[in-house]
């Protein structure tokens, strides 16, 4: 069975603004906060729309690394596409993988969904915190990215057991 995940570039990009503007929240007493206002650098916003985007290419690739073993018989496992693509109307990005014979789609998809899109955010937003030079929050995010990974492959394995195999004396 073949499944397809598909995200705008929209929704990405408005769930990683959400996450960096938390990032800009000063910190401390109300009185010191001055060395602390960051506001106005740390979010992602629209306005940096061609780094998000040459970053999603980068995230992709790394996030396509993990569903790679479950892509046989797909001509294109992924796909990221442009804002002037006649194709698709919205920019977005599509995976498409198989699913291990007897695997319930109705639980996994969106564990699949959940872990890719937590990947694509971490690394994104890990990319950004470096050429922002916050350099302490990046390998923050960073670690949560590699961390994540994994997620991937479980939600992918999620219910298959594993097989036994006993030796005969």
């Amino acid at each position: 069975m073949i499944i397809t995940l598909t995200f705008t570039k929209k929704e990405l990009l408005d769930l990683i603004t959400n996450r960096t503007i938390y990032l800009a929240n000063p910190v401390g007493e109300k009185e010191k906060q001055g060395a602390n206002r960051i506001g106005e650098l740390i979010p992602l916003m629209e306005d940096d729309y061609s780094f998000f985007n040459s970053a999603l290419f980068s995230a992709s690739k790394k996030v396509y690394s993990k569903l790679a073993y479950n892509v046989t018989d797909i001509d294109i496992p992924y796909v990221i596409s442009g804002d002037d693509d006649t194709d698709y109307p919205d920019p977005i990005v599509i995976y498409r993988f198989n699913l291990y014979t007897g695997a319930n789609e109705k639980v996994i998809i969106p564990m699949v969904q959940q872990a890719v899109v937590e990947s694509l955010i971490y690394f994104i937003i890990s990319e950004w915190l470096t050429t922002k030079n916050y350099f302490d929050q990046a390998a923050i995010f960073n670690k949560k990215f590699e961390e994540s990974l994994p997620d991937i492959k479980s939600a992918l394995m999620y219910g298959q057991r594993a097989s036994k195999t006993y030796r005969t004396l």
